[in-house]
């Protein structure tokens, strides 16, 4: 959980912090292992942020702009992590 500023889930494959503000969707990851998949937060259809290029205790940070409920987000990693 390095570098993520706490955590929301948690799993063999990393440490996941997902924070919601007024129009803004923070997310961090701090992966346990390296991962050539991408990792993935969408809502529905809709990809909000990928990434490929995930390495072991590297942290992934990104924010983008959000305005739905934080609740219907999918965060994955390739097809099912």
């Amino acid at each position: 959980m390095k570098d993520i500023k706490g955590f929301f889930r948690a799993n063999p494959y990393g440490a996941l912090n997902m924070r919601g503000g007024k129009r803004y969707l923070k997310i961090n990851f701090s992966p346990l292992q390296d991962f050539k998949d991408d990792l993935k937060v969408v809502d529905g259809d809709h990809p909000f942020i990928q990434n490929r290029n995930i390495k072991t205790l590297k942290a992934f940070s990104d924010s983008v702009m959000f305005k739905g409920n934080a609740d219907n987000l999918t965060v994955t990693i390739g097809d099912a992590k």
